[in-house]
């Protein structure tokens, strides 16, 4: 009996000491985990803002480079980007001051490469959400073209590693020519001519059946298309000057008549002049 006892509480204390053992690894594995995870820092996100824009041939643009640094504090970036050469060139790249040591800034348009590396030597915390700099460019030629986080180096307060990068969304651009610029509408003519009949005289006598030339001036500020005459219910178009109608009268003694004449300009605008004619007995 005792024997038996005794086995059952060797059982029980092997138990209790794999438990531990257990214990202790799975400590020692969590323990590792968080050190490589201190040791190589929280993965970091640049933008290039805005996405997308359109741009017109020899105008400025700017994108703006900025860095999410998480929980990291920042103390150094070295990083290069590329845009393309043949659209656009690159005029600056101007800082945004958050780093209080700037060690490289260049400007390669062969290859269409800008690079710029600075550090913090400073005391102040630089995490979370940053901006890094501003590019400027002029659009060049007719085209679209990109501008890409080429690489980057990022260091960080006590990691021992370079941060890892999360990836970084290309900015695009389209340069197009200006739109051709269409002539404004000339404004609408809206000035009546001037016409005047030259004869007949108002009420003056007329010879019956005889052949009366009828005649007419008339201006305007633009140019008279035509001048229709009208007379004894009879009309003629004449669209070249001297303005004339040659009429042939009725034999009719003592008749009344009423001679009209009709100026009309290019844009349809109208003015008439009226006379009245009697035959003879």
């Amino acid at each position: 009996m005792k024997f038996k006892n005794r086995k059952i509480l060797y059982l029980i204390i092997g138990g209790l000491i794999l438990l531990l053992a257990i214990w202790l690894v799975a400590s020692q594995i969590k323990k590792q985990t968080e050190t490589r995870s201190k040791a190589a820092g929280e993965a970091v996100t640049f933008s290039l803002t805005p996405a997308s824009q359109d741009v017109v041939i020899g105008n400025t643009f700017q994108i703006n480079v900025s860095l999410d640094a998480k929980t990291n504090n920042i103390t150094g970036v070295d990083l290069t980007l590329q845009y393309n050469p043949q659209v656009s060139d690159a005029v600056s790249f101007q800082p945004a001051g958050n780093f209080n040591t700037e060690l490289i800034k260049t400007i390669d348009p062969a290859t269409g490469t800008v690079r710029f590396a600075t550090v913090n030597t400073g005391t102040t915390v630089l995490s979370g959400v940053m901006p890094i700099g501003t590019l400027t460019l002029t659009g060049k030629s007719q085209g679209s073209g990109t501008l890409a986080l080429q690489k980057a180096q990022i260091t960080a307060s006590g990691i021992q590693t370079e941060i890892p990068l999360d990836p970084t969304t290309a900015a695009t651009y389209t340069v197009s020519t200006l739109p051709t610029p269409t002539s404004p509408a000339p404004p609408a003519d809206t000035t009546k001519p001037t016409v005047t009949i030259t004869y007949p005289a108002d009420a003056s006598v007329i010879s019956r059946r005889s052949s009366l030339t009828i005649t007419a001036t008339a201006t305007d500020d633009v140019g008279v298309s035509r001048v229709v005459f009208t007379a004894g219910g009879n009309s003629f178009t004449d669209t070249t000057a001297p303005y004339s109608y040659a009429w042939s009268v009725s034999g009719k003694p003592n008749a009344t008549y009423t001679i009209t004449a009709t100026a009309f300009d290019q844009a349809g605008n109208s003015a008439v002049d009226t006379v009245q004619v009697k035959t003879n007995k």
